[in-house]
């Protein structure tokens, strides 16, 4: 399953990330390609077309395999690598849009946080080892501590997984089964999350060292 594009239909960020795609993977099949940008394989092909007959880029196919033999006079190699990292979101904080689809799946916070909702908009059942394996109402902040309980009125610290409040959870249970192990959201639908972050990353230049500070150090590495 392919992650949604981050871009909307008719965007041209489209076409720059497909020329992005074809130049960063090696042996870029159609389906290589559609899985990298999100995009359906339908659009890719219509998106080549449209970059060989408006900007002029070059773009060979021999067999199944694309590959990008010139850029043209128009685009900047460096404008099709922006958008396919998602560099080229527009500045336009989003919450519920990319974290929503996730459902009420965990995700490892190793994989991800829910960076997106830097207002703290959305609630959150987080689990922390460190408080007896409750399962947590919450909501998130960027900046530490990134759990905040409302109830307890204080942060909760050593969170390893989160998802997504149902209606009806806002207080702190016991979880009926095991506790949550690996994600159970697949690791391509957070890829529109992780270019936010990314974008948001050099919109706000936060660097390396204080990505380490905040305690993404793994997740912004990866």
């Amino acid at each position: 399953m392919s992650a949604k594009s981050a871009y909307p239909k008719g965007d041209f960020r489209r076409l720059l990330a497909v020329l992005g795609a074809i130049e960063e993977i090696e042996q870029a099949t159609l389906v290589k390609v559609a899985t990298r940008t999100g995009l359906d394989k339908k659009t890719v092909i219509n998106l080549v077309a449209q970059a060989r007959e408006q900007v002029k880029v070059e773009i060979t196919k021999v067999g199944p395999v694309y590959a990008l033999a010139d850029w043209g006079p128009v685009i900047q190699p460096a404008a099709g690598r922006l958008a396919l990292e998602g560099g080229l979101i527009t500045p336009v904080v989003s919450t519920a849009d990319l974290i929503e689809p996730l459902g009420h799946r965990w995700v490892v916070c190793a994989d991800a946080f829910p960076w997106s909702d830097c207002f703290g908009i959305l609630r959150y059942v987080v689990y922390s080892p460190s408080y007896g394996g409750d399962l947590m109402v919450c909501s998130f902040d960027l900046d530490r501590p990134h759990w905040w309980s409302e109830v307890l009125e204080m942060g909760v610290s050593g969170v390893t997984h989160w998802r997504l409040a149902r209606a009806d959870e806002r207080e702190s249970t016991v979880p009926d089964g095991p506790p949550p192990a690996a994600s159970e959201v697949d690791a391509l639908d957070l890829v529109p999350l992780r270019n936010w972050w990314n974008w948001y990353r050099q919109y706000k230049h936060i660097t390396a060292e204080y990505c380490d500070v905040l305690g993404y150090a793994e997740t912004a590495s990866s």
